[in-house]
């Protein structure tokens, strides 16, 4: 199983550290050049064409999961791996990103829903620098009967972030909306997927159709049980 950080891409695509396991994403490569600044340089708008930016499968499948992803308008694929797929893009303003992850991750031992809520949320709020960010809006919801039974929780988070890097030697403040799924799977109780559709803009350009785009894409969300690998049959076998 993976052991990845809770929504470890999560605010760092969006150009911040907002909301989860983001403070320890090296920056590197074209894709972050575009994520972080809003920019790209002439060597990376070319290795882009035929190197960083490519399309991705419909469905991405991944292990334990699978979802549609958009693979056109201009996202750029930053990190793909077994465990998932973090992507972004510019916006029309100048410093507005928005970015896309799905990944799968373990969870701890969790009895009830309600535990399972208060893990996610102490999880997020772990990673999120307060020095930095200030929570302007949380809302959340308990799925107790999400996609194919699964138990979700969604949320939609916004911030203001006062140290937005947008340019190369340039911070500024603006603000960052997360709307997130995350949801336990009915296949393993230790394992769970996390789906964030993230902005990152100033705010007379908040974009009012995140929330049906976010919406589109969990629609697609899907669950496949993990086959064991060797490794795995003989640690059972072992104990």
């Amino acid at each position: 199983m993976y052991k990845m950080k809770w929504l470890v891409l999560c605010g760092l695509l969006a150009g911040s550290a907002l909301l989860g396991g983001c403070r320890a994403i090296h920056y590197s490569g074209c894709g972050w050049e575009v994520i972080l600044s809003g920019q790209m340089s002439p060597y990376c708008a070319a290795m882009t064409n035929g190197v960083t930016g490519y399309d991705l499968p419909s469905p991405v499948k991944k292990a334990g999961f699978s979802v549609d992803l958009p693979n056109s308008g201009g996202w750029i694929v930053v990190r793909n791996t077994d465990a998932g797929v973090a992507m972004g893009r510019q916006g029309d303003d100048s410093g507005e990103t928005y970015a896309i992850w799905a990944y799968e991750i373990d969870l701890p031992d969790l009895a009830t829903p309600q535990a399972f809520q208060q893990y996610v949320d102490k999880q997020r709020a772990k990673d999120t620098d307060p020095k930095r960010f200030t929570i302007l809006s949380n809302k959340e919801t308990l799925i107790e009967h999400g996609p194919q039974g699964a138990l979700c929780l969604r949320y939609s988070t916004t911030a203001l972030d006062r140290h937005a890097h947008t340019a190369p030697s340039t911070y500024e403040a603006m603000h960052t909306t997360n709307l997130g799924l995350a949801c336990r799977s009915p296949y393993d109780a230790h394992v769970a997927v996390t789906l964030v559709y993230s902005q990152r803009y100033h705010p007379e350009n908040v974009d009012k159709t995140l929330s049906t785009e976010f919406d589109k894409i969990a629609a697609t969300l899907r669950f496949e049980p993990v086959a064991e690998t060797t490794k795995d049959q003989q640690a059972k076998h072992e104990r």
